[in-house]
């Protein structure tokens, strides 16, 4: 996961599989107090999909953690990306 831009606390964040496309559905989550923390933005996408990206406004000294989750249930841990 990374963040593509940051805007006056508006981020982009973007994940990507590291070889090929996503091969089901799923759902990219931002959240924020751990992987079991609050859902600050979520996206669906399609499989096929080579990359997923969402916008949603970020708090500075705050931990955000992506998380991706497949159409079987399948969990992918994405990162997390703190703002100084």
């Amino acid at each position: 996961m990374k963040v593509q831009s940051l805007n006056n606390g508006a981020a982009t964040f973007s994940a990507a599989k590291c070889n090929g496309n996503f091969t089901q559905n799923g759902t990219f989550y931002i959240k924020e107090g751990g992987l079991c923390g609050e859902i600050i933005k979520a996206v669906q996408f399609a499989a096929g999909s080579s990359a997923v990206s969402l916008n949603c406004t970020v708090v500075k000294g705050r931990i955000y953690h992506g998380l991706i989750i497949s159409s079987d249930a399948t969990r992918f841990y994405a990162g997390q990306i703190s703002f100084n």
